[in-house]
């Protein structure tokens, strides 16, 4: 039979699942500026003191769902990896499987990963860190991706890699709709193939040197 203390940390546990939850919800819908302590725990079904029993800030409490649920996504691409790599996948199905995963993520979640991103440029660069540490482990996913496609000096191309998938995540938000995983799949391929084949800081072949003066 369960004890009192395991059934109330159980409790308090789903309670601060139900406001990460919450916290992502709002900050989609009514951005950063306007998630509240009251509108989350109204959100969450819970007393409005319940945030801050749980976070000493409304900063904190927004940046920890973010982190929360990138954690949950990085846990699922490096899985995926795993997985490749064990069977030796092809570029083309790298490609693809991480283009689908990327298309197939909730909505709410990748709008309120972009909110962050922009409550980020108008804070000094302390307040970054926490947002700077999401890209990062997306990052370092994309490090994976790559260095199984044989990429050299694939912690150069990452950056890349995201801001790629993080530019089709953001035309889907303002459309409003899932988009077709393929065309970002066969963007993804040609990164991988053009990289592969030119390793980043090479001079790429029919570009023009630069001119001075």
């Amino acid at each position: 039979m369960p004890t009192r203390p395991t059934n109330h940390r159980a409790r308090g546990l789903a309670r601060r699942e139900a406001l990460l939850r919450a916290a992502v919800e709002i900050v989609a819908e009514r951005g950063v500026g306007g998630a509240t302590h009251r509108a989350i725990a109204e959100r969450a079904g819970v007393p409005p003191s319940t945030t801050t029993y749980f976070f000493s800030s409304i900063d904190e409490l927004i940046l920890e769902a973010l982190r929360h649920f990138t954690q949950q996504r990085v846990a699922q691409f490096n899985e995926l990896s795993a997985m490749l790599a064990e069977r030796q996948s092809e570029p083309a199905e790298i490609a693809q499987l991480f283009a689908e995963i990327l298309c197939a993520a909730p909505q709410q979640h990748e709008v309120a990963q972009f909110e962050a991103y922009l409550d980020a440029s108008r804070r000094d660069s302390e307040d970054r860190e926490a947002v700077v540490s999401i890209l990062e482990a997306f990052e370092q996913v994309a490090v994976s991706a790559l260095r199984q496609n044989g990429t050299p000096n694939p912690e150069l191309v990452a950056p890349i890699f995201v801001s790629l998938a993080d530019g089709y995540g953001l035309r889907r938000c303002a459309l409003g709709h899932n988009l077709d995983p393929a065309p970002l799949a066969e963007a993804f391929h040609r990164l991988f193939d053009s990289y592969a084949a030119v390793p980043p800081g090479d001079p790429y072949p029919g570009s023009a040197a630069p001119t001075i003066g």
